[in-house]
């Protein structure tokens, strides 16, 4: 009896092992098939896009050329090979862009700027093979936006696509960044930006000291008024940058006499009617109610500026030292940064008492009800009515005995912050605030 029971268990044993090596073969014939399919509908996709572009005589030309050079095809073939988790639309956006290296676009890479969350940000130079291609009036030299093609997701795709699309839209326009070219080879994407040779807003202050440039309301007013007329152009076109911060604003040029000023980074912009479900932007500058809505409208912008607008006049710009930003100050996470935005008083009565108009400004701009906030038209329009009465301090001040260039005249003054500079480039008197009283100088701070 026990000989069949056995003989009973191995059959089933072999049973299940037969059904087990069925199911392997229908699972590996069924992916065969899926596979197929894929790459059917891909190759009827494409063939549809190449006749669609032999239809227009523009793109025939393209087609027949790329048809004739084996390599180039054979390269644009390896573009693709790890973007098996992109959408179609993405693969789409990514063969409209054309191919070549950094060298085929008249470009050498001298070294690199930055790095953010997506991109690397490079300096180059341009050739002399790329300088008979170009427009030279922005100088010789470019910066290059470089995204990786390894691990780029579909946000990533969609970012640096919406950064040029908006560039393009918004330019030209004296504050607004310029982009040139997008193209791309087998590692990476490229985006060709004009180069700010000022740098950016966290070198403002030292930068301008260092120049013998005095820190006059009036000086910080054109300033602003600048960086208000940027937002205001993008916000007539119904655009919010929804990052504006010290190291995405940029001097175009290094002279800090007349400051040029450039809003750059376009990579996290968002329309106005958009509704997002994630939060973009950095964490110090976001407004109170973007941490609850995740949406940003322009009265977030104006948030942000004014952020920008105290760190700087405070001397309290965030960097890799003590300074952090005014709401990030005493937090250690993104919630304490959300509760101190929502509910901590701006340090105004550190701003020096030479600043008492863009103070007040500051302090319309850091409502905590957006509806409160001015617009970046108000905002401009209200710096342009206060530089009148700088103007005039400025021209009453000229009417004094000046000193010749170079020469220092020490003037205490009991209970007196002011400190007046002679420039000595122009001859002419401007107003700056001290800690250490009122004297009369040529020299820098």
């Amino acid at each position: 009896m026990s000989k069949p029971q056995r003989s009973s268990g191995v059959a089933r044993c072999g049973s299940d092992a037969s059904r087990w090596g069925q199911l392997q073969e229908l699972q590996v014939t069924l992916t065969s098939s899926v596979r197929s399919m894929i790459k059917k509908i891909e190759q009827e996709k494409n063939q549809r896009a190449i006749q669609q572009k032999e239809r227009d005589p523009v793109q025939r030309e393209r087609v027949q050329s790329q048809k004739q050079k084996p390599e180039a095809n054979k390269r644009a073939t390896t573009t693709f090979v790890d973007f098996g988790g992109l959408s179609l639309a993405s693969c789409e956006y990514m063969a409209s862009i054309p191919e070549k290296t950094l060298s085929e676009a008249g470009l050498e890479v001298i070294q690199d700027v930055g790095c953010g969350n997506q991109s690397t940000v490079q300096l180059a130079k341009i050739t002399c093979d790329g300088a008979s291609a170009r427009n030279l009036s922005q100088g010789m030299f470019r910066c290059v936006k470089r995204f990786s093609k390894v691990g780029l997701s579909n946000s990533g795709l969609q970012f640096m696509k919406s950064e040029l699309e908006v560039m393009q839209k918004l330019a030209p326009r004296a504050n607004i960044a310029e982009a040139f070219d997008l193209f791309q080879d087998a590692e990476c994407f490229y985006l060709e930006l004009a180069f700010q040779q000022g740098g950016d807003f966290t070198q403002l202050r030292q930068n301008a000291l260092a120049a013998g440039v005095p820190l006059t309301e009036a000086w910080w007013g054109d300033i602003f008024k600048q960086c208000a007329a940027a937002l205001v152009h993008m916000h007539e076109l119904n655009v919010i940058h929804c990052d504006v911060k010290e190291p995405n604003l940029m001097l175009k040029t290094a002279n800090c006499f007349e400051p040029q000023v450039v809003l750059i980074d376009f990579g996290v912009t968002q329309e106005v009617d958009e509704q997002r479900t994630v939060i973009y932007g950095t964490p110090g500058y976001i407004a109170p109610e973007v941490w609850d809505t995740k949406t940003w409208g322009k009265e977030g912008d104006m948030f942000s500026l004014g952020v920008v607008m105290l760190q700087l006049m405070l001397d309290r710009v965030p960097d890799s030292g003590n300074n952090c930003g005014i709401f990030v100050e005493d937090t250690t996470s993104y919630r304490d940064v959300r509760a101190a935005t929502q509910n901590r008083e701006p340090p105004f009565e550190c701003l020096p008492a030479s600043y008492p108009q863009l103070g007040q400004l500051a302090r319309q701009m850091l409502q905590k009800d957006p509806s409160l906030r001015p617009s970046a038209t108000m905002m401009e329009a209200e710096i342009e009515a206060l530089s009148e009465s700088w103007t005039e301090i400025v021209e009453a001040s000229d009417e004094a005995e000046t000193p010749p260039p170079g020469m220092a005249l020490f003037e205490p003054c009991e209970g007196s912050t002011e400190k007046h500079v002679c420039l000595e480039r122009t001859g002419s008197w401007a107003s700056a605030s001290t800690a250490e009283g009122s004297f009369l100088s040529s020299d820098s701070e």
